[in-house]
């Protein structure tokens, strides 16, 4: 066995292309009568090679082929990261190209498809050189590609500007990626995903299953069960498998109307101690937490759903961050749902905390792991709500903790059963609930908070109270001739706009035309409204800076001359965010002339440096899990239409004059955020944005030189903030702004 796995030995394994066979008898095949999956399992695993392969055999005879894995367990189960994709043409296995793992001991064929025969099969896996495998590679593309009819010259062109844009290594692996997806009839963008994030090669599994950590936590975990014996097997099942083990899973059961279930668990778990039943008669999921809180017995504790699973290495990696942040006393994750065929689908990639998306909606979900010191210092017996418990429980630790003690795991960890989200009522009456416990936590905190339906069924409106004296607001409009559209932003502004206290400064930055100055002489005129004279180059940076200067308002609006009012409270609904001590920068949604969104937050690191959330998509779409028509912290928001408080802009040293035309307000919102700022986005305030109607797009050389100059400076100042923005999601696109999931 050792002499076999040494280096000389692969290389001539390689060399000579011996061939592994493996053997899949019809006493191995097992399938789900509700789904189309089949498989077949390998006898125990003595040799397989490693690196570079090439899989051949004959496959059992199948009426409709829908896609063909091979399955790897490395002696922690079958899981679902780690498999690879076979390419087949009518209904037959034809030579795969794979990158083995080593330390395989069991290998498993699945085949979703219909009539599949029972039949012993033979797959044989040959090492080859890694040219032979790069070779094999593009040959099947480009074959691939001539049946779809693209021209050879077509694909050399694209693949040359891919090269160019996403560098060879990255190239590398989307043809590997095209390689083995390429010819399946279904979408497998998620299972994509899985296998390219929560793959774990050979050395890391060694490293997690033989690591030891300095605090190891003792988790308690509470299921209610139901009746519904499956959905609890699942669940019990999940942690029975987990890689941490100091664990203690408590299933809350009424054993008089639940006896059967009873039965089987006690059955079921016999021998492990780490499994106990509690006997109880609970009237509603409220009582359940209070009432199980004393039952809690470890250090940190979590409530689960009968049916919902924990992946496997879960609680390793919530006790990872818990040894890596002590301070933090909850924690939650991203998630997916398993469908009633147990597959996994619709995953949720969550942010960093975002407390004012959390007001906005429950994004955070109702599995997380709580510090149960802290749960029993600061929450009362019966005062959780009902139907919003988990909500209200987050609520009642924000009043006593930090920020920063709340924390995210950013790793799919969570399973939720499909079915579960049938059961438990409606929307409406579910986020009714939530905001009854919106007030009583603003009530608790003694702040004069309203708290109304948002714009979609489960999301909530909080309306922060302006001071009976309002705030005066400064708009800062810089323009240059293109009266048209400076007529229509300002007749807007004043037609459109019900606060009151707001005075209009124009800024004439080389304006050439008389009609322009006619203008300007028209609307000097006005109390409200001043113009005053930038003559300089354009740098939209030193103009806002220098308007700023001219006046003394608490608020300063930066809005573009090609902006247009659409909601008469846009500016009350900004204001309402602005005044609030610890916010810096507020942005609205802006949308095109056609109605699509322009604007709704901008994300950093996509694109070259920075793009804006959910673009084109419809004005009153929800976006991802709700996003476009919920008020919630950015990292960055566009100075389109921005307002700050003056004190806040003065601390973060004004806008940079380095950056004459791109990414100034990226800089500057991410200056105001490292004064201990925060930046937010709400939809509250809807405003028509023309863009480039005034300033025109990056379209001669001069124009890209100049932008790539900014470019650079953004990167070599805020690239650990471009690479991992806490508004967004690292499992999530960064080259779209559409939320899907990512290419790399």
């Amino acid at each position: 066995m050792l002499v076999e796995n040494n280096k000389n030995n692969q290389f001539n394994h390689r060399l000579f292309r011996k061939k592994f066979p493996f053997v899949f008898s019809p006493e191995s095949y097992k399938t789900d009568k509700n789904s189309e999956l089949h498989c077949f399992d390998s006898e125990e695993v003595k040799f397989c090679p490693s690196g570079w392969v090439i899989v051949t055999g004959d496959i059992p005879l199948i009426e409709q082929l829908v896609s063909l894995k091979l399955s790897l367990n490395f002696g922690l189960g079958f899981e679902e990261a780690e498999f690879y994709s076979l390419n087949y043409l009518n209904r037959s296995l034809i030579p795969t190209v794979i990158n083995l793992p080593e330390n395989i001991k069991k290998i498993r064929l699945e085949i979703e498809g219909e009539g599949v025969n029972r039949k012993q099969t033979i797959l044989n896996i040959t090492p080859i050189f890694k040219f032979e495998s790069l070779m094999r590679i593009v040959c099947y593309i480009y074959c691939l590609n001539k049946r779809r009819g693209i021209s050879t010259f077509q694909l050399i062109k694209d693949k040359w500007y891919q090269i160019r844009k996403l560098g060879a290594l990255n190239v590398i692996k989307y043809l590997s990626r095209s390689y083995h997806y390429g010819n399946t009839r279904r979408s497998l963008s998620y299972l994509q995903w899985i296998q390219r994030n929560e793959r774990i090669d050979h050395l890391t599994r060694k490293k997690i299953l033989s690591s030891t950590f300095k605090l190891i936590p003792d988790i308690s975990i509470i299921c209610r069960a139901t009746a519904d014996i499956n959905l609890l097997k699942s669940t019990v099942e999940s942690f029975r498998e987990q890689v941490y083990t100091n664990w203690h899973l408590i299933v809350v059961i009424d054993k008089k109307s639940e006896a059967d279930t009873c039965k089987w668990l006690e059955t079921y778990i016999q021998g492990d101690k780490r499994v106990t039943v509690h006997d109880a008669d609970l009237i509603n999921q409220g009582e359940l937490v209070m009432k199980t809180l004393s039952l809690m017995n470890g250090e940190f504790g979590l409530w689960i759903a009968a049916g919902d699973r924990l992946s496997r290495l879960g609680l390793y990696y919530l006790v990872e961050a818990i040894n890596r942040v002590p301070d933090v006393i909850v924690w939650y994750c991203d998630s997916d749902q398993l469908n009633v065929l147990g597959k996994r689908c619709n995953p949720c990639f969550r942010p960093d905390w975002n407390r004012e998306l959390f007001y906005s909606q429950n994004y955070v979900g109702n599995t997380c792991l709580f510090h149960i010191p802290a749960i029993k210092k600061c929450c009362e017996a019966g005062k959780l709500v009902d139907d919003a418990e988990f909500f209200d429980l987050l609520l009642h630790l924000l009043e006593h903790a930090r920020e920063e003690q709340i924390g995210h795991v950013d790793r799919v960890l969570y399973h939720h059963y499909e079915g579960q989200f049938s059961k438990k009522g409606t929307f409406q009456e579910k986020a009714g609930r939530q905001r009854i416990a919106l007030k009583n936590h603003f009530q608790r905190l003694g702040k004069k908070i309203q708290v109304e339906p948002g714009l979609l069924a489960f999301t909530h409106k909080i309306d922060y109270p302006l001071p009976e004296q309002l705030p005066r607001i400064s708009i800062i409009i810089p323009t240059r001739d293109h009266v048209t559209i400076l007529t229509k932003c300002i007749n807007s502004i004043l037609d459109r706009t019900a606060y009151s206290n707001y005075n209009i400064i124009v800024v004439n930055n080389g304006s050439q035309h008389s009609r322009t100055f006619s203008y300007f002489s028209e609307i000097s005129k006005i109390e409200r409204i001043q113009v005053i004279d930038y003559n300089k180059a354009f740098n939209f940076a030193k103009i806002n800076n220098f308007a700023v200067k001219q006046t003394d308002a608490e608020i300063i609006c930066l809005l573009n001359n090609d902006i247009e009012v659409i909601s008469a409270k846009w500016l009350e609904e900004m204001a309402g965010y602005v005044v609030q001590p610890e916010i810096g920068c507020v942005g609205a949604k802006l949308l095109y002339s056609d109605g699509t969104i322009q604007h709704a937050g901008v994300i950093c690191g996509l694109g070259d440096v920075a793009g804006h959330a959910h673009r084109y998509f419809k004005r009153d779409e929800p976006g991802y899990f709700g996003r476009i028509q919920s008020a919630q912290y950015f990292s960055v928001v566009t100075a389109a239409c921005l307002l700050v408080r003056r004190e806040a802009y003065i601390k973060a040293g004004g806008m940079n004059e380095q950056l004459a035309v791109a990414y100034n307000d990226v800089d500057f919102c991410l200056r105001i955020k490292k004064a201990g700022y925060k930046n937010v986005y709400t939809p509250y305030a809807e405003l028509y944005h023309h863009e480039y109607l005034s300033r025109g797009a990056e379209d001669n050389p001069v124009k890209r030189k100049r932008y790539q100059k900014e470019v650079d400076y953004m990167w070599a100042t805020w690239k650990k903030e471009l690479e991992n923005d806490n508004s967004y999601n690292s499992g999530l696109s960064r080259l779209r702004e559409d939320f899907s999931m990512n290419e790399f």
